[in-house]
């Protein structure tokens, strides 16, 4: 069978893990050349990497205008990657930003583009869904209401179900007398040095009112020296952990973190920060009632949600203690968040490769 060449390109470190499951899966029923824009998630899959999303992943207007001539130059590079050796297929993952220019030119070039986890067009930017419709093949969505948005646009989008739901383990919470905070201050330079220090401020003021606690944080491989110097600066023991896992408590950034902690049942807070002068451009644009997408999903503030001068540590560690010592409270989370499994589906990672294959 002849061997295909197949661009994926994904910006932040979400999309390298749900890229990098995609990827294997096709390459079990086919045989197929990878190449594009990932972390070392899809570098661990044979993914030939020609920028890495750590130099490129940012958040904000005003943080993205710094990244523009280092990602033009990959956009080129892209380009000539692909005029050079015959592409069959485009897999976009996410990244809009970047994305949406790449997408426009391979439609010229005559490169089928899928697009795997579609930007949040029903947040903001609805203007976009033209685009789509305009420039992609396939349109592939991870979340229910995904499909019926679009298809009130005149697009038609598949809903393959949320990747998250295929990797997760037995989600099993015990009773016990220690208390486990989890920090989870993102994968993104810019969210870790202005959330992480005001996450850390309220595991302090637990330590010192709370016994038997302890604290676990995520740590994005890339950035660890960028976090642990951070770390060093609080007197407090933190184990590592790679994924997510069943705790008392989470402080969290906004993104994917969020659902991985609902679908863990884990009750926690939201905290965010943007770059003061892109959250003054962006804040009458966001059509939707909360930022964090289980509260989205459960259309309810599950997760309390602290926003630019509100996410600090003076303003919310008295809510985070006393939320933490009321069981009752606690339990009542765990169930809200309970629906989310109800609303979404297994199986993404088949289904998505089962409409790519379709196109090659």
């Amino acid at each position: 069978m002849e061997k295909k060449k197949i661009l994926i390109v994904a910006g932040e470190a979400s999309g390298d893990l749900h890229g990098a499951n995609l990827v294997r899966s096709l390459k079990k029923e086919r045989n197929i050349d990878f190449f594009g824009i990932g972390g070392e998630k899809l570098r661990a899959q044979g993914v030939e990497i020609l920028a890495d999303i750590e130099k490129i992943s940012v958040m904000g207007f005003f943080e993205v205008l710094f990244k523009i001539p280092y990602l033009y130059l990959i956009y080129k590079k892209i380009l000539k990657k692909i005029k050079k050796e015959k592409t069959d297929l485009a897999i976009l993952i996410d990244y809009p930003g970047f994305n949406f220019i790449l997408m426009k030119k391979l439609y010229h070039l005559g490169v089928p583009v899928v697009y795997y986890i579609c930007p949040q067009v029903w947040a903001w930017k609805k203007e976009r869904v033209k685009l789509l419709k305009a420039y992609t093949k396939k349109r592939l969505v991870i979340f229910p209401f995904e499909e019926e948005f679009f298809k009130k646009e005149g697009v038609e989008a598949i809903y393959v179900g949320h990747p998250l739901l295929d990797i997760m383990e037995k989600i099993e919470h015990m009773e016990e007398n220690k208390i486990k905070i989890g920090i989870f201050p993102g994968s993104r330079k810019g969210e870790i040095k202005r959330i992480l220090p005001e996450m850390l401020k309220i595991c302090q003021y637990l330590k010192e009112n709370l016994e038997k606690v302890e604290f676990y944080i995520k740590i994005y491989k890339p950035l660890k020296d960028f976090i642990y110097k951070r770390l060093k600066k609080f007197p407090l023991d933190f184990k590592q952990i790679e994924e997510v896992t069943p705790l008392t408590f989470s402080l969290m950034t906004s993104g994917t973190v969020t659902l991985e902690n609902g679908l863990y049942l884990n009750p926690g807070v939201v905290l965010y920060k943007l770059n003061p002068l892109t959250y003054h451009l962006l804040k009458n644009k966001v059509k939707t009632k909360y930022i964090s997408i289980t509260n989205i999903l459960l259309n309810e503030m599950v997760y309390e949600e602290f926003l630019q001068e509100d996410a600090r540590a003076s303003k919310i560690k008295d809510f985070v203690l006393n939320l933490v010592q009321d069981k009752e409270k606690l339990k009542e989370k765990r169930e809200k968040l309970s629906r989310i499994q109800e609303i979404l589906k297994k199986g993404a990672v088949e289904k998505a490769k089962e409409e790519i294959l379709k196109l090659i």
